[in-house]
């Protein structure tokens, strides 16, 4: 324990004794609450360079506040505290073991790394510039986490509720997007896997305006796979979903099958059918079919509404002309 010293005294000219500033105390280690002094005196731990200024005595105990560090890296043994938070303003912060575990509200203009692993358990973090960047360890985020800057990640990415991507994409390029009991949405951009898969296995699929693509994987979802302005492709892979697949233009498979298992592939559109190759179509209407829809050569009109058996299918002979089958009953 620190024990201080009475003020000293000097000559004057203006009177006759002067009081003198007490010397600053010089020490291997930081002042405690014990360590008594005048206020205002300082302390320096000559072992870590760092200066400390008594500015409260109250009920018998002292209160030492560290001086402010110059614009150079610091280093602490021990556990560093902020009532207010920590800014980087020109730097980044960088855990280069043991996480970071932020409970609050985390603001960050730069860019953070983390080599083992980030956990936000509330309050979320909000990225404005500089990217976040996981190099180990993953990032576990429970909280709410607003992101403007790109996030890459070279293990994986889980997050509980699912990923929002309001304006950009969400990308993949040799691994997974994986949702095991949220939803994948994408608002305004798109849900991008290049050589891996999408996948979601208790929630849905969605991109309000953007695409879904896997270019070489597969897209996979218990739920709905919805895009409501734009297309859902799969290259190279297979598109399944345990209830819809819903596109407001049509769903193409370039190279492979639309396949229903148990289920029926439903055209509910009057006049509307299948187009076979050559091409051909195969359509349904109420009564018999108008010039019009006489398009291809071999095109097959069925009446759901015949009355007799004149009437109840049609073969386009040429572009515009229908000519009946007559049935055996």
């Amino acid at each position: 324990m620190s024990v201080t010293t009475p003020q000293d005294v000097a000559y004057g000219l203006s009177q006759a004794l002067l009081g003198v500033s007490a010397p600053p105390i010089v020490s291997r280690r930081n002042p405690g609450t014990n360590d008594r002094a005048q206020l205002g005196q300082a302390w320096v731990n000559r072992t870590t360079g760092i200066v400390f200024f008594l500015s409260v005595i109250s009920a018998n105990s002292y209160t030492w506040y560290q001086a402010a560090a110059a614009a150079a890296a610091y280093t602490a043994a021990g556990q560093i505290t902020a009532g207010t938070g920590f800014i980087a303003t020109t730097g980044g912060i960088t855990v280069v073991a043991g996480g970071a575990t932020v409970t609050g509200n985390s603001t960050i203009t730069g860019t953070l790394g983390v080599s083992a692993g980030l956990t936000v358990t509330a309050g979320g973090a909000t990225i404005t510039a500089g990217g976040l960047s996981v190099a180990a360890g993953g990032a576990a985020i429970t909280g709410l986490t607003a992101v403007t800057g790109a996030i890459t990640a070279t293990t994986t990415i889980t997050a509980g509720t699912g990923f929002t991507a309001t304006t950009g994409g969400l990308t993949a390029t040799a691994g997974n997007i994986v949702a095991t009991a949220g939803n994948i949405n994408a608002t305004a951009g798109d849900i991008i896997a290049d050589a891996g898969d999408i996948v979601a296995l208790v929630g849905n699929i969605v991109a309000d305006a953007g695409n879904i693509t896997a270019s070489a994987g597969s897209i996979n979802a218990l739920g709905n796979v919805t895009s409501d302005a734009a297309d859902v492709v799969a290259i190279l892979g297979n598109v399944t979903a345990g209830a819809l697949v819903t596109g407001g233009t049509g769903v193409t498979a370039t190279t492979g099958d639309l396949t229903a298992t148990h289920g029926d592939v439903v055209i509910s559109t009057a006049t509307h059918g299948i187009t076979l190759p050559g091409p051909v179509r195969i359509i349904t209407g109420a009564g018999a079919p108008g010039a019009p829809l006489a398009v291809n050569v071999g095109d097959l009109y069925i009446n759901t509404t015949a009355a007799t058996d004149a009437t109840r299918l049609y073969i386009c002979t040429v572009a515009g002309t229908w000519a009946n089958f007559t049935a055996s009953a």
